[in-house]
């Protein structure tokens, strides 16, 4: 996911819940310095149940001195925040 990729528009405009405006301001933070950005979602039947395992990568290049901050912000902002809202939608 790149930061094109966000709803600007309903984000200045106030339209997106407080769950979607924070993983927004999140990414957009990380957006300047993040660049050749590759981000893949893999979901996975679980044979036990109707489950399913998400796994979410994503690789960037991003200078050094910012690379433990890019990992979080993505990690706990971009990543968490879309993990929780496949949670709201579909239960969990």
């Amino acid at each position: 996911m790149n930061c094109e990729s966000y709803d600007w528009k309903a984000y200045a405009l106030g339209e997106l819940d407080r769950p979607a405006r924070v993983e927004a301001e999140s990414h957009a933070a990380s957006c300047a310095a993040c660049r050749n950005e590759i981000a893949t979602l893999r979901l996975t039947p679980v044979t036990d149940g109707e489950r399913t395992f998400a796994e979410w990568t994503a690789e960037f290049d991003c200078p050094p001195e910012r690379e433990a901050e890019l990992v979080t912000n993505i990690g706990n902002g971009v990543f968490q925040g879309g993990f929780d809202a496949l949670k709201r939608q579909f239960g969990g």
